[in-house]
């Protein structure tokens, strides 16, 4: 058998040795054994990923004391820049560094407390959505044309208002934008998921 193979690949036994045909025929027939089961894994490797990148990330313990203590410094007048409620208070010195230390951890692990969605009157709604319920494109705050106001983010500081986002400064019924597309109507309630 060895001198039969000898004989079938001079050339290649002259380059690679006699070993050449035994390891890669050898490496052949147990690779074309495994490969349903190497399909098999991979599929299921491919799946598993799938699953994992699309699942709700698992938070560590870690970054539940962290959310705690950060919970704590906006509960003694912390400001946040996340968008969460705070005391009223001024924060300064150890301690505010410390909170602002914290708040950045509590932002490494995920945690913000900006809603995409409305609750009751949509006044802490702080979404991206800019857009009316009958599709037109919201002006923006800071704008005063094509409709001209006073809902601006130097009147309104606790707002919210930025860009061209819906927004309820001034208690409607829900959160809303002035048109960006003419004047008729005014301004217009937006379509956003209730919490």
């Amino acid at each position: 058998s060895l001198q039969l193979r000898r004989q079938q690949s001079s050339g290649i036994n002259a380059e690679y040795g006699d070993h050449f045909h035994y390891f890669s025929r050898h490496s052949y027939e147990e690779t074309s054994n495994r490969t349903p089961n190497m399909k098999f894994l991979l599929l299921l490797l491919v799946v598993l990923a799938t699953v994992y990148s699309y699942s709700e990330p698992v938070m560590n313990k870690k970054c539940k004391k962290v959310i705690r203590r950060y919970g704590k410094c906006l509960s003694q007048g912390f400001q946040s820049s996340l968008g969460c409620d705070s005391a009223d208070g001024d924060m300064k010195g150890r301690r505010l560094t410390k909170c602002t230390k914290m708040e950045n951890k509590a932002a490494a692990c995920g945690h913000t407390c900006v809603r995409d969605c409305v609750n009751a009157s949509g006044a802490d709604y702080r979404g991206t959505v800019a857009v009316t319920k009958s599709g037109r494109k919201c002006q923006a705050w800071a704008s005063m044309s094509p409709n001209r106001h006073t809902r601006t983010a130097a009147n309104y500081p606790d707002a919210g208002i930025e860009d061209n986002y819906c927004r309820n400064p001034d208690g409607e019924v829900g959160a809303w934008c002035y048109n960006d597309e003419g004047k008729d109507p005014r301004w217009e309630l937006c379509d956003i998921p209730k919490c």
